[in-house]
């Protein structure tokens, strides 16, 4: 053997470009570490160890060993694992080395779920989300239940396609170059089948999905080995693959090519595997699949590594319905048809609507009950890691699972960038206060119906929205977002009206209702487009005798003819409130259109250049007004947080005197009475 292989083995290698800052440096490769395969002793020793001293199940104990490079260190490493705190518990690590073709990508990695479509929209699809529960053993064991293998290896192979093509690209050569060298955090899983095929248990990257993804192309391992092949092969079959990488390190430079060395720098990884949580109070229980979310919302959610919004909203929404299902709060039933894994061809035998906008009034309604508020509090904070629910949380899920039926539709009409400013819009519209009152209810009303009696009520009472309005408002808005009728305002907008005051400006008007109308009948009959009317319900033709469609500069135009805009995009004359509340929630949301002002202004500011830089970056601004500013700033914030604990404790003072048995299905409940409309501290 050579020993300058392992002093300076890329010499006679091309050295690889890597972009670092804007400047072009050459970066070598890394020399490959010696790698020395354990005896089979050895590895079952420590498995030995780990099934007798902590009582778990051999074929949890075998996952772990299969997969370690030195079993008697990671024997010995029991003695003293590393603690991590979580929200409402502990978690204790094993730090190993590991070898990457038996660590599976995560089946259930969130990065992708945000453009996966969902069985309420594309029926029995095979690549359906897999179901995520705990294990009732004393392992912290996750359990993932899909409805045949091929099912899982599918999903599988997806998410690691998507992993290497589309969510983390960048780490494709510094991994080919380096390996992998931060720890990926792991967790054993068993597979269930609906089929009933033999389950599998096997080991997953919660954290390090991409970079597990990557070093599975470089040592040609299929995602679906790493969960059905590797785990249960004979010990001879997997030493022997993992030989056939190892080998290269005992050969002359001259004679391997650069993927067998990356291959070889790829087959081995740091890790941090989950073996213990424990509960900080005895009357908590935490179970696996709360430390896995927690551990991952604190990586990929509170900072520092980014999913993006929709990933962060779509897992925290599984999450939420999970545990209002296992709390009993949902029957499941219900938690399927609102996570929309319920498939579409059986809705109406389970006696849900087909029409996927009615779908998203009972997630309104249901995520805004009061007995389930605590519950989505606890989980929505566990993940983001923060005390308390902020004021848009709740509706930004609501958007979230809304979204869930329609993604296959909107990526049909959307690039990626359009679909999330949809998303943005949805979570901005659905924030209107109405939707979450006490008054607003989910009937079985046709949209003719809803569309009479919301007219017919503008007659009696114009000043008051009607519940036939706010129940017709959610249906219209939700087709008019998604088609893009109506857009998140930009400093190009004719004005700056949310998409929750615009919604609002809509149910108040005749031609409103009628529009809103049109928006139900054209997103139930599949039109990309929604038809604008007039007054009277008639289809508006243009220039050219064709139908004109709404548009989100046609509607906020219209708006600023009919209720006159300032110069900052708020009303020139205020619409008069009937009550007190009325009046405090018409100055919030005020307040809340100015803070965006606010920090479209400070953006702007950042935005001026000179000589191709940031002039406040190389200047500053006067110290006198940056602390002014800022003293004004921090009184607002005491005033406001102030005002927030106030109604949190009459909330929570609310909430301790509820009481339920179960939750049937659409039973309406009365909103909390302590709380302001749109206020949660």
């Amino acid at each position: 053997m050579s020993t300058d292989f392992f002093v300076n083995p890329t010499e006679q290698l091309e050295a690889m470009p890597v972009t670092l800052q804007d400047e072009m440096v050459q970066i070598r490769p890394r020399p490959i570490e010696h790698v020395q395969l354990a005896k089979e002793a050895a590895r079952t020793n420590f498995i030995n160890r780990l099934h007798k001293e902590y009582k778990y199940s051999l074929e949890y104990a075998k996952a772990i060993g299969r997969i370690v490079v030195d079993p008697t260190a990671a024997r010995h490493a029991l003695e003293h694992l590393q603690r991590r705190r979580i929200p409402s518990g502990t978690v204790y690590v094993l730090n190993v080395d590991v070898f990457t073709p038996g660590v599976s990508v995560n089946p259930v990695n969130p990065r992708e779920t945000e453009r996966r479509a969902y069985q309420i929209e594309k029926g029995s699809d095979d690549r359906s989300p897999l179901k995520l529960s705990s294990s009732a053993g004393p392992e912290p064991m996750l359990l993932i239940r899909g409805k045949t293998p091929a099912h899982i290896m599918q999903v599988a192979r997806d998410a690691g396609a998507d992993l290497r093509n589309n969510s983390n690209t960048a780490l494709k050569d510094p991994i080919w170059m380096e390996g992998i060298r931060e720890p990926l955090l792991l967790f054993v899983a068993q597979v269930d089948h609906e089929d009933g095929s033999p389950s599998a248990t096997f080991v997953l990257a919660a954290d390090g999905s991409s970079r597990t993804a990557h070093s599975h192309e470089f040592t040609s391992t299929d995602e679906a080995d790493a969960i059905y092949r590797w785990p249960q092969a004979d010990p001879r079959q997997w030493s022997g693959h993992l030989g056939s990488i190892i080998a290269v390190q005992d050969r002359t430079l001259d004679s391997v090519s650069e993927h067998q060395l990356a291959a070889h720098r790829a087959l081995v990884a740091p890790a941090s595997i989950v073996i213990k949580v424990d509960a900080a109070r005895p009357n908590e229980p935490i179970d696996a699949v709360r430390a896995y979310r927690s551990m991952i919302g604190a990586i990929h959610v509170s900072r520092p590594k980014d999913w993006g919004v929709g990933a962060e909203n779509d897992e925290i929404a599984t999450a939420i319905l999970d545990a209002l299902e296992a709390d009993g709060k949902l029957n499941p039933d219900l938690a399927a048809y609102l996570s929309g894994t319920l498939p579409a061809n059986i809705l109406e035998s389970k006696g849900f609507s087909p029409h996927t906008d009615v779908r998203g009034l009972h997630i309104m309604k249901e995520l805004n009950r009061r007995s389930v508020r605590p519950e989505v509090s606890r989980v929505f904070c566990s993940i983001r890691q923060q005390k308390a629910l902020r004021q848009n949380d709740r509706s930004d899920i609501v958007a979230e699972l809304m979204l869930r039926a329609v993604r296959d539709r909107i990526s049909q009409i959307a690039s990626p960038t359009e679909v999330n400013g949809i998303r943005s819009m949805l979570q901005r519209t659905v924030r209107l206060p109405e939707w979450r009152a006490s008054e607003f209810k989910v009937t079985k009303r046709s949209p003719e119906t809803l569309r009479d009696e919301a007219i017919e009520a503008l007659k009696t009472n114009p000043e008051n929205l009607s519940t036939a309005a706010l129940e017709l408002g959610l249906l219209g808005v939700y087709w008019l977002v998604v088609l893009t009728g109506i857009k998140r305002e930009t400093t190009q907008s004719p004005n700056k009206v949310s998409g929750a005051e615009l919604a609002k400006w809509l149910m108040s008007r005749k031609q409103g209702i009628y529009q809103l109308y049109q928006a139900v009948i054209d997103g139930r009959t599949g039109r990309k487009n929604v038809r604008y009317v007039d007054p009277d319900g008639n289809f508006v033709l243009a220039a050219n005798e064709a139908e004109q469609m709404v548009s989100d500069t046609l509607i906020r135009e219209k708006y600023n003819e009919t209720q006159g805009v300032s110069e900052s995009g708020g009303l020139a004359t205020p619409i008069s409130q009937s009550t007190p509340r009325q009046i405090l929630q018409n100055q919030l949301s005020d307040l809340n259109r100015k803070l965006y002002d606010l920090k479209v202004r400070v953006a702007e500011i950042e935005k001026v250049n000179q000589d191709g830089k940031k002039l406040v970056d190389a200047e500053g601004i006067p110290y006198g007004a940056a602390e002014e500013a800022g003293r004004v700033l921090d009184e607002l914030r005491l005033q406001l947080l102030t005002w927030g604990r106030i109604n949190k404790r009459q909330a929570d003072a609310a909430s301790a005197e509820v009481t339920e048995d179960g939750v049937k299905l659409f039973d309406d409940e009365d909103e909390n009475p302590y709380e302001l409309d749109g206020v949660e501290a």
